[in-house]
Formats: C-alpha cells, structure tokens, sequence
C-alpha cells in the first residue's frame, strides 16, 4: 500500500507565489528608478534651459552697455516666450558687474559676469544662490 504525501502540492504553490512576489518586487524596483531617472533627466533640461536664458540676458545687456556705457540693468528681457531680469549692471573700477537671473519650470540660475569695460573681455562667470 502506498501513503499519499499530501504536502506536495503545499510546497510547489508557496515556491510559485514566492517566485512571483520577487519578480514583482524587481520589476517595481526597476520601473520606480527608470521613473526617478527620468525626472532627474528632465531637471538636467530645465536648468540647461535656464542657464541659456542667462546667457542670453547676458548678451543682451551687453548690447545696452555698448549703447550706453551708463546702463544700470533693472529690466526683464523677453527671449522667445521666455523671459530673463539683468538685475543690475556696476561699475567696479575698470570693470563691469553684470548679474542677471532666470527661471524655466521652477529651475532658478542666477550669474555674475564682470568684464573688462573697455573691451567687455570677460574676467570672471560665476552661478550665484538664489536670490
């Protein structure tokens, strides 16, 4: 006569739902960090963004100094549908203190550019806290 094991059954369902608990837990894992990573991409973006709108604000009021020497800043600057503050412009010397802020999507870059007055050679590009 032979004895049934009626365990064995028992075992090869707790094995499987195991296994498909960890392969759930893998996949969320690696489905939450490709999410995270893509925020983190995006973010990259924005402040590329923001910092070309500096550049551009800086451009822009390099322009004005060239026009007119005495060029304070204090003025918002529309760039596409954009738009930029070159908060003040002084003169330090023979040298010229531009800084200038933007925001794109919440991303705030803030930069210092002193140049040479004369010439407007660039002496020094610093990225300000914000302010």
């Amino acid at each position: 006569m032979r004895i049934k094991n009626e365990r064995g059954g028992y075992v090869a369902i707790t094995a499987a739902i195991l296994i498909v608990a960890m392969f759930t837990i893998v996949m969320f894992v690696i489905g939450t960090s490709s999410f995270l990573s893509r925020d983190n991409i995006s973010d990259t973006h924005f402040k590329e963004k923001s910092i070309a709108l500096a550049e551009g604000c800086f451009q822009v009021a390099l322009f004005r100094i060239a026009e007119d020497p005495t060029y304070a800043g204090g003025e918002t600057v529309p760039i596409d549908s954009d738009a930029c503050r070159i908060i003040s412009v002084v003169a330090s010397g023979t040298s010229k203190i531009i800084t200038v802020s933007s925001t794109f999507q919440a991303v705030h870059s803030n930069f210092r550019l002193t140049i040479q007055q004369g010439n407007f050679s660039f002496i020094n590009w610093e990225e300000l806290p914000n302010f």
